[in-house]
């Protein structure tokens, strides 16, 4: 006879049965699987997208470089290692004519650059107490001849300008055309500049445009209107020295190398006499001298002041650590007495006179070396990255 005593029983049966075959599944696959380690979640590695130049631009870098005077032949042995023929005849024609040359210097740079980039080593004679101490930690050190040294990445047809010479307070120059024909200037506050251009050529070569540019006069305040809006600038005048431009073109690794003809004073101002009746400062420049040259600026300030027969090193050691001597001399009663005594009678005495160095500035040159240029995908336009900004990018 059926109850609902023996129903129950018998689903209780059931529900057991099945509990146990479940443990039973469980187990088995507990030890299928073994002992393993929970895996720790992914970190997320985020990385911005690799920076690119534009297509069509190019690297390029750029120095200037002071030579003094007892590195003349120094720099003839460099000059010598170059190639000129590279270059367009009728462009070095008209350059030797106003005081300028031109060469090419090949990826693999002649050793004997190498001395004329060296920094001198410290002369410590004129130095003080203080400043000997930081000489010898290797705090203090001479300047370096690289006098503007920088990486530039240029768009094609984009220009940029190169300042290659120190400001002259006046300064009158002149200038002899293609035909020998002369051109004349003046004006104050006389700046020299090269200013290039890059056109990247379907070869791998990049052509470079060059052209001179003197600025002068007082900075005045400029405008011009683009895009619908006043662009308000403060500049000097700006002239171009279109009988002195010229192109070239530039593989990977080469360097065009401009400097001064070697006594282009006596070529073409027709007179080797340094001590003029008339000043220094006034006496009309050939382009060479006025870029590269250093003998009509150093007139110019040693005129104003004989104070700066001082060499360079000295005045600029001495600008720099004038105020902290001024600082450790006078920084309290704490320190021995000797020391207290020293510093007073080397602030007290007076200054022994000056004498004019034995290697003093000579000139400079410039280097404009093609370092690689952007060419364009031609295979898979969708692998270009996207940009971070717009800017330089049309």
């Amino acid at each position: 006879m059926w109850n609902s005593n023996t129903f129950q029983t018998r689903q209780l049966r059931l529900a057991v049965s099945n509990f146990a075959v479940l443990i039973t599944v469980w187990a088995g696959l507990f030890q299928f699987s073994g002992c393993q380690s929970i895996e720790e979640p992914k970190s997320f590695d985020f990385t911005l997208p690799a920076t690119e130049m534009n297509e069509g631009a190019v690297a390029l870098q750029v120095a200037v470089v002071q030579v003094d005077t007892d590195q003349q032949d120094v720099l003839e042995q460099f000059w010598a290692r170059l190639d000129a023929m590279k270059l367009p005849l009728s462009a070095r024609q008209v350059a030797d004519k106003n005081g300028l040359r031109y060469a090419i210097m090949s990826p693999q740079c002649p050793a004997i650059l190498d001395q004329l980039l060296q920094r001198r080593t410290l002369d410590t004679s004129g130095l003080t107490k203080i400043q000997k101490q930081m000489a010898a930690s290797g705090l203090l050190e001479s300047p370096s001849p690289l006098i503007h040294h920088q990486r530039i990445e240029n768009d094609t047809g984009e220009t940029f300008e190169i300042p290659v010479s120190e400001f002259y307070p006046t300064q009158s120059w002149f200038i002899l055309d293609r035909q020998g024909r002369k051109e004349a200037g003046n004006g104050e506050l006389v700046r020299a500049f090269m200013q290039m251009s890059t056109f990247p050529q379907g070869d791998g070569s990049v052509r470079l445009v060059v052209e001179p540019e003197i600025h002068h006069g007082r900075p005045q305040q400029r405008f011009d209107v683009s895009q619908r809006t006043f662009l308000f600038s403060e500049s000097q005048i700006q002239s171009r020295v279109d009988a002195l431009k010229f192109s070239l073109d530039l593989r990977p690794g080469e360097s065009l190398v401009i400097a001064q003809v070697p006594e282009a004073k006596s070529k073409i101002s027709g007179s080797t006499n340094r001590h003029n009746a008339a000043p220094p400062v006034l006496r009309p420049l050939p382009i060479g001298e006025l870029f590269f040259g250093q003998s009509a600026l150093l007139a110019a300030v040693e005129t104003a002041s004989p104070s700066v027969q001082q060499s360079a090193q000295n005045r600029l050691i001495e600008s720099a650590f004038a105020e902290l001597d001024k600082q450790f001399g006078s920084s309290g009663d704490d320190g021995p007495k000797d020391d207290q005594e020293e510093s007073s009678t080397e602030h007290s005495e007076p200054a022994a006179p000056l004498v004019t160095p034995v290697v003093r500035p000579l000139c400079r040159f410039l280097m404009v070396r093609l370092v690689h240029t952007q060419a364009n995908d031609l295979f898979d336009r969708s692998s270009t990255t996207s940009r971070l900004t717009t800017i330089n990018h049309q």
